[in-house]
């Protein structure tokens, strides 16, 4: 278990959105595709496409409460989380 503090104080205000309050709950998977195939096998839908960025790729579904959730793999290599994530 890890949990990660990040500010962005350069964003734009924004109304609050549905959920619970969170900015986001993070779920690291080993094979993003396979994840957001077995979600959409299920009916979950994806918020968007997958992205790339820092070194992960991710993308966003909503839970029941509206809640965003953030499946993310981490490339192999990349420097994010201080290079842990080198496989």
């Amino acid at each position: 278990l890890r949990v990660e503090l990040m500010a962005f104080p350069h964003t734009p205000q924004r109304p609050r959105g549905a959920g619970l309050g969170l900015s986001v709950l993070s779920i690291q998977v080993p094979d993003l595709q396979a994840a957001r195939d077995e979600l959409a096998a299920l009916g979950i839908r994806a918020l968007g496409p997958i992205v790339e960025m820092f070194g992960t790729r991710m993308f966003f579904i909503a839970d029941p409460d509206g809640q965003p959730v953030e499946l993310v793999e981490y490339l192999p290599g990349s420097t994010a989380w201080g290079g842990e994530h080198t496989r």
